[in-house]
C-alpha cells in the first residue's frame, strides 16, 4: 500500500462515522457527502473538492499542487485541487 492509499484509508475511516460514504469517481475511490465527491484517491496523489475561491488561494506558488485534470487534456475541473502526497504530509 502506497502513502496515498494509506492517507486515503485513514481519512476514510475517520470520516465514515457520519454522513460521509465511500464511492467512485472516474473509477477511483472517493469520499462523498450526499453523493457528491470531496476527496479522491487519484493515482499516487489526493484530490480535494475545495470550491473555486478556496482552490485559488491553495494554488498560489506551488509545484506540489495544481488544478485537477483527470483526462490529461487541459480541462481542469473547477474547484478541485490535485495535491501530491508530499504536500498532504506537509499540510497535516
Amino acid at each position: 500500500m502506497n502513502s496515498t492509499a494509506l492517507a486515503f484509508d485513514v481519512l476514510a475511516e475517520y470520516h465514515l462515522e457520519g454522513e460521509v460514504t465511500e464511492g467512485k469517481l472516474f473509477g477511483y475511490s472517493c469520499l462523498e457527502v450526499d453523493c457528491k465527491a470531496f476527496l479522491v484517491d487519484f493515482e499516487d496523489d489526493l484530490v480535494f473538492n475545495l470550491g473555486r475561491e478556496a482552490k485559488a488561494s491553495w494554488l498560489a506558488d506551488s509545484e506540489d499542487r495544481h488544478g485537477f485534470d483527470p483526462s490529461g487534456k487541459g480541462r481542469v475541473m473547477k474547484g478541485w485541487l490535485h495535491a501530491s502526497i508530499a504536500f498532504v504530509k506537509e499540510a497535516a
